[in-house]
């Protein structure tokens, strides 16, 4: 998802729909802070689930289905690229209907490359409780590493030169082994469901506020 404005846009990278449909939810509040009608589009990433390594390997091919459908495997009722291990979680039917999506994600990409020439707020998050679920029956990984995310922000950046990536993290998906370091991301305190997939709205409109402010700040100051 993104919201396109004169001067910079806002993204979502994943890992899941929480980004995209926070943004989405979120665009009058943001439109209002900015002072600015924003354009809203559908971007690649709002509709995978796709782990810092799986995004990285898309960013780096430029395109974000594979080839043919021989990539594809379904496990239960979800399709996975074996290749990248994204998982094309709102296209269950992905393998036949391959040319379809192959269409729609190659005009969402489109957008994202059209964003290249401007800043970019991009958001990244773990933070959607039903994640778990998604980690148990789907084996997907969920968990934060740093050097991944690192990995994640150099791709992002070679797609999108002048992008800057917001990390929202739940602490209890961190990789203790490897954890982000402290003022790298936000920590996510849930106050949703269990099974909620939307997220916090007050809590991510704090979140953005504060990334809209440093931006127009910065922007101030240069003018």
């Amino acid at each position: 998802m993104a919201l396109i404005y004169n001067d910079f846009s806002i993204v979502s990278v994943g890992m899941s729909c929480q980004t995209a449909e926070q943004i989405y939810a979120q665009k009058d509040a943001l439109d209002a802070m900015v002072g600015e009608t924003s354009a809203r589009h559908n971007t690649p990433f709002d509709w995978l689930i796709c782990p810092p390594a799986s995004a990285v390997r898309l960013l780096n091919r430029g395109q974000f289905v594979p080839e043919t459908n021989q990539s594809l495997r379904r496990v239960h009722d979800r399709v996975v690229c074996d290749d990248t291990g994204a998982w094309y979680w709102h296209n269950p039917r992905a393998i036949e209907n391959f040319d379809t999506v192959t269409s729609r994600f190659n005009h969402m990409a489109k957008t994202l490359r059209s964003l290249a020439e401007k800043p970019v707020l991009a958001f990244w998050s773990n933070s959607q409780r039903n994640l778990d679920h998604s980690a148990i029956h789907y084996g997907i990984d969920i968990v934060a590493r740093a050097q991944e995310l690192r990995q994640l922000e150099a791709a992002l950046i070679r797609h999108l030169p002048q992008a800057k990536l917001i990390q929202v993290v739940m602490d209890d998906r961190c990789d203790l082994s490897d954890p982000p370091p402290p003022g790298s991301y936000t920590r996510y305190k849930p106050q949703d469901p269990n099974r909620d997939w939307r997220g916090n709205h007050a809590f991510w409109r704090e979140v953005f506020a504060a990334e809209l402010d440093d931006l127009l700040s910065h922007r101030a100051t240069a003018a």
